[in-house]
């Protein structure tokens, strides 16, 4: 499963088709919105029980760690799906996780989290504000003009582009890479997520995750419209 290496602000990362992106300087594994699901989640995506939706997001979260040799992993954005506190199942696999994956995570967390006073100590999360840099990159829980010399690393957008050079033209999971605003904005690590689709322009390049392959950047035009609104909502 190979990973597509890129230049950011001077700074080498990879694009890994787990929906992650690895900053080896630092050897910082970053994910955004991993969202813990909910029941809603789980109609829209069609499985039996949310807890078969967040066993396979802690599972490619810890294999991908594992396969970037991650000392870090760095989460922007949504840890959980509600403002609540995660339910029994969800404490119970994500300490599972935590004794399979005991790296550091820091947590540049959306609204959602700032909803939930505590996280479980057990999962071993440290929150952070956006103050938090790393590796050259400063992390955002969404893309925003910035007069800062560093890249951000934002989430929140959920992108997706379809790209007319696959079959069908689906909308394929996306990382895209604003050079006006010195961002990019990672796909949500959670498949559960609503999407927001994202059209190639100048200044903007847009890398599609598909076949557990990362290829671009994407020059078509894809077959539908921008989503209008942001998809953290």
């Amino acid at each position: 499963m190979p990973n597509t290496a890129v230049t950011i602000g001077g700074i080498d990362v990879e694009l890994m088709p787990e929906r992650a992106l690895f900053v080896p300087s630092a050897r910082a594994l970053v994910v955004a919105d991993i969202m813990m699901s909910t029941r809603e989640s789980q109609r829209r995506v069609g499985v039996a029980t949310t807890h078969e939706l967040d066993e396979e997001t802690l599972v490619r979260l810890g294999r991908a760690a594992m396969r970037a040799g991650a000392k870090v992993i760095v989460v922007i954005g949504e840890l959980t799906s509600a403002l609540t506190e995660p339910d029994d199942a969800q404490m119970a696999l994500f300490e599972a996780f935590r004794e399979r994956c005991a790296l550091p995570i820091r947590l540049c967390e959306g609204p959602r989290d700032r909803g939930v006073r505590t996280l479980p100590s057990a999962w071993c999360i440290d929150r952070v504000g956006e103050k938090f840099a790393l590796g050259g990159f400063c992390f955002r829980h969404q893309p925003i003009v910035s007069t800062l010399p560093q890249w951000s690393l934002c989430g929140c957008l959920n992108p997706s582009c379809a790209d007319p050079s696959f079959a069908n033209g689906r909308p394929l999971p996306a990382f895209v890479i604003d050079h006006e605003l010195k961002s990019v904005a990672l796909p949500a690590f959670s498949k559960s997520a609503r999407d927001s689709a994202v059209t190639p322009r100048a200044g903007v390049e847009i890398y599609a995750i598909h076949d557990a392959v990362v290829s671009g950047p994407v020059s078509s035009t894809p077959t539908h419209n921008p989503t209008v609104g942001p998809a953290c909502e």
